[in-house]
């Protein structure tokens, strides 16, 4: 410290701007403390976890473009009530029948808090 400022060599600052860059592309904590240690010399291990970041990113994009897809349906939707709505229904449908065929077993509703389906 100098005059109550914090003052880093250039190797911890390059190490700070790399936890950055990683956080911006949106590792974990678990995840960059994984890699920091291969810094500069761990090609494969940042091919291995970049692409599986990559794999997990575009599930994310793939589910929120799904979500979008749905609210802006049931915007155009004349439904004067969502329990009602057929767009609704099926989705919820949709979801139950994805969720057992992988296994997952819930007697919890399979559409969103708040949401009674009509049956």
């Amino acid at each position: 410290r100098q005059g109550n400022q914090r003052r880093y060599d250039p190797d911890t600052i390059d190490q700070l701007a790399l936890v950055a860059l990683y956080q911006d592309v949106g590792f974990t904590l678990e995840e960059i403390r994984s890699l920091l240690p291969y810094r500069g010399s761990a090609r494969q291990r940042w091919e291995l976890l970049a692409g599986a970041k990559v794999k997990e990113l575009d599930e994310t994009i793939r589910k929120a473009q799904a979500a979008k897809r749905l609210l802006n349906e049931t915007i155009r939707c004349q439904c004067t009530r969502l329990d009602g709505c057929e767009l609704v229904i099926a989705a919820g449908e949709r979801r139950r029948v994805h969720r057992s065929s992988q296994g997952v077993n819930s007697t919890k509703s399979s559409v969103a808090p708040g949401l009674r389906l009509a049956r």
